[in-house]
């Protein structure tokens, strides 16, 4: 009788120490995943402290002394509402080279001739407007390649001009495949595939245009405020 119930004893004990065992490799596996990109990317806007910044993110100004939320708000329902002045940007406190970057934006209804970017491998000095690869978002002009202040890009010689300009240095254009953007007041889905010396842009679905010879130093990645409210949402990052 004894035996036997020690025999019990002994089988409880083990499925204890099993079940245990199981239950803290499942919660390593789930801590693993959490920190993990999924298959749509991490993202990028999460929360905005009592302090008005952004985790993840600073902010350059035009007027010195400006503070984050005077420009940049995070509402609750995920949505950042972009003020536009002063002119400046969001930077991400990360360098980073080759990823995939999925960004969802609008202008408010009744908006026009608004302006906005998405800027990418930003390096250098802070200012208006920094060394990086442009992926414009203005009004008209929503998938076009801007190269600023000598970054270097390729593409069709039809599509590309490269000009002087008296502030931004050298600047090359590499024009959108076609009108693709959404009326003011809806959203756009803007896909970038950033990788090595080509850089692809999809515009609500399709292709809107792809630069090759892009200077592949990996940098920050900005989002623009250039005088006009323009709206974020689902920004999501997956490296490669």
């Amino acid at each position: 009788m004894n035996s036997t119930h020690s025999l019990h004893r002994r089988i409880n004990s083990l499925s204890l120490t099993a079940a245990l065992a199981l239950s803290l490799a499942a919660g390593a596996v789930a801590a693993l995943a959490a920190d993990a990109p999924d298959a749509k990317g991490i993202p990028l806007l999460v929360s905005q402290g009592a302090d008005g910044e952004i985790a993840g993110w600073r902010s350059f100004h035009e007027k010195a002394g400006t503070k984050t939320a005077e420009v940049w708000r995070l509402q609750a329902d995920g949505v950042l509402v972009c003020a536009g002045l002063p002119r400046g940007y969001l930077y991400t406190e990360k360098d980073y080279g080759d990823f995939e970057l999925k960004v969802e934006w609008r202008y408010p209804r009744g908006a026009a001739k608004s302006n906005g970017g998405v800027l990418v491998r930003m390096t250098g000095e802070h200012c208006i407007w920094p060394k990086c690869l442009e992926l414009q978002l203005n009004m008209g002009q929503a998938g076009d390649f801007w190269g600023l202040r000598g970054y270097a890009l390729s593409g069709p010689a039809e599509r590309m001009k490269t000009m002087e300009h008296k502030l931004f240095g050298t600047c090359r254009n590499l024009k959108r495949l076609s009108d693709l953007e959404k009326p003011a007041g809806e959203w756009n889905l803007h896909e970038a595939l950033v990788e090595g010396g080509t850089v692809t842009q999809k515009l609500n679905g399709q292709l809107v245009n792809r630069a090759t010879g892009c200077e592949m130093a990996a940098g920050k990645i900005l989002l623009t405020a250039e005088g006009q409210e323009i709206h974020f949402r689902n920004v999501r990052l997956l490296p490669r």
